[in-house]
């Protein structure tokens, strides 16, 4: 008789609110799994382990609780003033050897998990025993775990710089990243996100030379497969649909929860973005907007680094060694001990975009999709076993259950906790626990999640504008609303429409290419919505609060960038 799971098996992690004066929800409303959520752990020892390896001086990292689908976090502050000092003098080394050449210090991670991805792609799961499954296991989760330190070994560094050139920018020329000048420093940069986008563009290029155009409008996902698959020239268009799934779609439309079908299992996400670039021009209209960015990005900088006052401080050997290696970066002389400061900090500060596209496709998508195939296989067999009864049901177990659950499946009923997890997982939280006046949210992570929305009193608009937020790229455009409160009604959104959204995602990108501004709950400068409306040049204010309460789909709004404030020009 198969045994029912212990009591203890059945516990969720209990929150004590008394011992954080404030938890910071990863993801405002987003429900996952208890799967989805060990995740969580990798967050935790991925940010602590970071932290302790470059000695992060203000904090030694993240702690993450788990309660109703949300995962909850807060820093683990240095309190000690004598081990901040110790620890502020390794980071400093640490930040040299970063910013002499962050692009390459990147790539060598990328390098890493590129060859760690390679194994868990070509790994047949359906061919191995049910020990062999647990090795492989054992093998993924440690992999998941290196590039979650991987993760903040390059954020917190790429942030730090972000920071001080920032501080820089104010205490010199009196601007600080919401400005204008600022933005354009950070602009016109290719990453793998956009590489892909251009994939789906080249794909909608070739449909339309095969003249497959009609049945894009005719049908979706797998039944516009079986359509194309019907002619010649269709059938060689879905074998290189296939292939760039195979490479590229290791991604789903989520942060970091397995729970939901990739690209490969649905095909209807890429399907649409390349049915949205079928009626584009010959050119891929990124690479145009990208160009002129980078002739402007270079000019500012260049300008930027001039105007920067001599000082009276002399510069060591080692300073004017990299002040060469700095002036033939930018083509401009760097004179001055601040102007080479300024010049490594704004280096490593325009590649935090460039990593925050990336590492989601590697970390947060190809990891956890990676992740995902290991939970249907063993879901599978656990159906089989007759400890489940559907394979979608492995979802509500974690990952160290399924590993332990295998191997004694046919003596076990999970079915009992799957119900008591489902329930409790509808429930969701609050997008914070605690008093968030308490204490200030990480000013770093605030550049990423925006705090609006996290309960942290923001200044509301005025000037008769109706929702303000961080003005994320400047300029001011008018155009209807799309209200988008689901990932599966990207479909709806047409040409010259502002998207309202509560935030967005790496899979979302293709979209920019479509609307004329974008309009979010969440998110701050540094996240996904602010780096590509950044690349698309398009208008963009984030962390509203609300936005997508207050707005309606075919409003009619203004959306002002620069100011960081939108207007409701019909609130009929």
């Amino acid at each position: 008789m198969p045994l029912g799971l212990s009591e203890n098996e059945l516990m969720e992690e209990r929150i004590e609110p008394s011992r954080f004066p404030v938890l910071w929800a990863t993801q405002a409303g987003e429900i996952g799994t208890p799967f989805s959520y060990s995740v969580a752990y990798y967050w935790e020892i991925g940010a602590l382990r970071a932290g302790e390896e470059m000695s992060l001086p203000p904090t030694r990292g993240l702690t993450v609780v788990t309660k109703n689908g949300l995962s909850y976090f807060c820093g683990v502050p240095v309190k000690d003033k004598e081990e901040i000092s110790r620890r502020e003098e390794r980071f400093k080394k640490f930040m040299l050897k970063v910013m002499m050449d962050p692009v390459k210090y990147w790539a060598g991670y990328k390098k890493e998990m590129q060859a760690n991805l390679d194994y868990l792609k070509n790994y047949n799961l359906q061919q191995a025993t049910n020990l062999e499954l647990v090795v492989h296991m054992d093998k993924t989760w440690q992999i998941a775990e290196r590039h979650h330190v991987i993760h903040f070994l390059v954020m917190y560094p790429f942030l730090a710089a972000y920071m001080m050139f920032e501080q820089m920018c104010q205490e010199i020329f009196g601007f600080d990243e919401k400005d204008p000048s600022f933005v354009t420093l950070m602009k016109g940069f290719d990453s793998l996100v956009f590489q892909i986008d251009r994939r789906l563009w080249e794909l909608a290029k070739k449909a339309r030379e095969f003249g497959l155009a009609s049945l894009f409008q005719k049908a979706n996902g797998k039944e516009l497969l079986t359509e194309l698959e019907k002619n010649d020239k269709g059938k060689i268009w879905c074998q290189e649909f296939r292939s760039f799934l195979q490479k590229d779609g290791f991604r789903n439309e989520t942060f970091s929860d397995a729970s939901w079908p990739s690209w490969i299992e649905d095909p209807s996400v890429p399907l649409y973005h390349i049915k949205g670039f079928l009626d584009q021009t010959d050119s891929f209209n990124l690479d145009q907007i990208r160009q002129r960015q980078i002739n402007e990005r270079k000019k500012a900088a260049k300008k930027l680094l001039f105007k920067v006052p001599r000082g009276k401080e002399k510069m060591s050997v080692m300073d004017m060694l990299g002040a060469l290696i700095f002036s033939l970066r930018y083509k401009t002389l760097i004179k001055s001990k601040k102007a080479l400061e300024l010049a490594a900090f704004m280096g490593t500060a325009q590649q935090f975009g460039v990593f925050n596209e990336e590492h989601n496709i590697y970390i947060e998508q190809a990891s956890i999709v990676a992740m995902r195939m290991i939970a249907q296989e063993v879901g599978k067999r656990l159906v089989k076993a007759g400890a489940l009864d559907h394979p979608e049901d492995a979802f509500y177990l974690r990952f160290s259950e399924l590993r332990r659950y295998l191997l004694k499946a046919e003596w076990l009923d999970c079915r009992p906790l799957v119900a008591k997890r489902r329930a409790e997982y509808k429930s969701g939280g609050p997008p914070y626990i605690g008093d968030p006046s308490a204490v200030e949210m990480d000013l770093a992570l605030a550049k990423i999640v925006g705090v609006a929305a996290r309960g942290v009193s923001e200044a509301r608009a005025g000037a008769g504008a109706d929702l303000s937020g961080i003005p994320a790229c400047p300029g001011v455009v008018e155009g209807r609303a799309r209200v988008i409160y689901d990932r599966n009604e990207l479909g709806t959104i047409q040409y010259g429409e502002i998207l309202v959204a509560e935030t967005t995602w790496t899979t979302w990108t293709p979209v920019f290419a479509r609307i004329k501004g974008v309009v979010t709950d969440i998110g701050g400068t540094l996240s996904h919505s602010a780096i590509v409306a950044r690349e698309y040049n398009i208008p963009a204010v984030l962390s509203t609060g609300d936005a997508t309460k207050r707005i309606k789909t075919g409003q009619l709004l203004r959306v002002d960038g620069t100011a960081g404030k939108v207007y409701i020009l019909d609130k009929k």
